[in-house]
């Protein structure tokens, strides 16, 4: 049986963490735990697992959740990575990351992008001044962004060489996308990606955009194929 390192794993408590958006999707249970996961895993070979953070509140709560993540992977030493939250547009992003950062299973952070109005956080020398001290520590970024602001996030990464992003779910593009402007948007900012030496790109997270069942490889296969 193949062997397999899940690299893009939620859990969640509702009752320990303040996760807004949780509350607009009634389908979601308020509790994602590992024996939740142990059964969907049935039958597949899960050597290690990384936990990505699930866009909690940017306040207290980020500490909350790290502490959380850590203590799973005390208890469940397959979570062998963690991908912790951030708010990298206040000052005192150092403070919180530092002694985070220090633990040898702290691999990486996001901030969701694809709430922002408008492209410009991404220039931000705030923003960026966070993006290159999660670098200096050694912390991939992973980056959800708009395809509307895929030229910005182009920027950044090339703005930042020494930071390693992490391109989640393949940039964020619908399956089901028709306007071809948002279309070829997307193909130029994932090449500009691919021609730096400090991405990688998730082939994850599309069937988020499949509104039922009824999808068949041949829907994915194209922004498959091009990543």
């Amino acid at each position: 049986m193949q062997k397999i390192f899940d690299t893009h794993v939620h859990f969640w408590n509702a009752d320990v963490l303040n996760i807004p958006w949780l509350k607009e999707v009634p389908a979601l249970k308020s509790h994602s735990t590992f024996s939740d996961y142990q059964l969907d895993i049935k039958g597949y070979d899960v050597q290690q697992l990384a936990y990505v953070e699930v866009d909690v509140a940017k306040d207290d709560s980020l500490n909350q959740e790290a502490q959380f993540a850590s203590q799973l992977a005390e208890e469940h030493p397959c979570i062998s990575a963690l991908v912790l939250g951030a708010d990298l547009t206040k000052a005192n992003f150092i403070d919180y990351i530092t002694p985070w950062a220090a633990k040898e299973n702290v691999v990486g952070i996001r901030h969701v992008g694809l709430g922002f109005a408008n492209a410009d956080i991404y220039y931000d020398p705030q923003y960026i001044a966070n993006v290159r001290l999660a670098g200096e520590l050694g912390l991939l970024v992973e980056l959800t962004s708009q395809v509307l602001h895929i030229k910005a996030v182009n920027s950044l990464v090339e703005t930042c060489p020494e930071t390693q992003f992490v391109i989640d779910h393949c940039g964020f593009i619908s399956s089901r996308e028709k306007d071809p402007i948002v279309k070829e948007l997307w193909r130029q900012g994932m090449l500009n990606y691919s021609q730096q030496t400090n991405t990688i790109c998730k082939i994850s997270g599309l069937l988020q955009s499949e509104p039922d069942d009824k999808w068949t490889p041949v829907d994915l296969a194209p922004i498959v194929n091009f990543c």
